[in-house]
């Protein structure tokens, strides 16, 4: 069984079919990309994983346990955590005390003082923010508020971590920093990642596989090499 296995999952929003029989498995040390349109279905199936939407049907497993129904805290301390679209920080709070809330409350064990310490200043050193750590999370860049999100997943001390578009807005000297980092923390930490990603570039160079949604269902599924080569995705996905 792959480490993260999803079996024919579908999810109707009244009449709209959101997602239709989609079937995917992530290796563990993976970064899996997600491509599609706006529209085709990537960011409900991140919600289905993580337990923000119930599918209509079909299963999840995540390291040989079946996750269908669980809440999203207990899939975060099963070792999932997911990030956003759209960064909301705890903007009044230090971008250390983010960090922390997430150590205290996401992580799956019990964590003394000393280890949650460790836990977030090792989080911030990964993201590269170490040197943010006193000033207001609302306070960070764009590119540092997409860093704390990673960070905030990092201490809860996740093995795998889906990412939502998060070189969504960023310049070019920004994504490649978010590559480098993103590349590093699977070296270091052995770290599993679940991309959805509109920056088609950052995406077919940082994959290992893509699959590839439109109108919620699998049309195709490969390495970055066959995705590219694929004239039905270059068909639906640029017109």
């Amino acid at each position: 069984m792959a480490y993260l296995e999803v079996r024919n999952i579908s999810k109707r929003f009244g009449g709209l079919k959101a997602l239709s029989d989609v079937d995917m498995s992530v290796e563990k040390g993976e970064i899996f990309g997600l491509m599609g349109a706006n529209g085709a279905g990537k960011t409900t199936l991140f919600s289905v994983i993580a337990g923000h939407v119930a599918p209509s049907a079909g299963e999840v497993h995540f390291n040989g346990q079946r996750i269908t129904g669980l809440s999203p805290s207990r899939i975060c301390r099963a070792g999932i955590c997911r990030t956003f679209q759209i960064v909301r920080p705890f903007a009044g709070l230090s971008v250390e005390e983010n960090v922390r809330v997430a150590a205290l409350f996401g992580s799956g064990r019990k964590r003394t003082r000393v280890e949650q310490a460790r836990s977030v200043d090792a989080a911030l050193e990964s993201v590269g923010l170490s040197g943010h750590r006193a000033g207001l999370a609302g306070g960070l860049t764009l590119s540092g508020q997409k860093r704390l999100e990673i960070a905030r997943a990092l201490a809860t001390g996740a093995e795998l971590v889906m990412l939502d578009e998060v070189m969504a807005g960023l310049n070019p000297t920004e994504i490649a920093e978010m590559l480098e980092t993103l590349g590093r923390l699977r070296r270091e930490h052995g770290l599993t990642f679940v991309i959805v990603e509109h920056v088609i570039g950052a995406l077919m160079s940082l994959s290992d596989r893509i699959l590839v949604l439109h109108h919620g269902e699998r049309i195709a599924f490969g390495t970055p090499e066959e995705i590219g080569a694929n004239a039905h995705v270059e068909e639906v996905y640029f017109g």
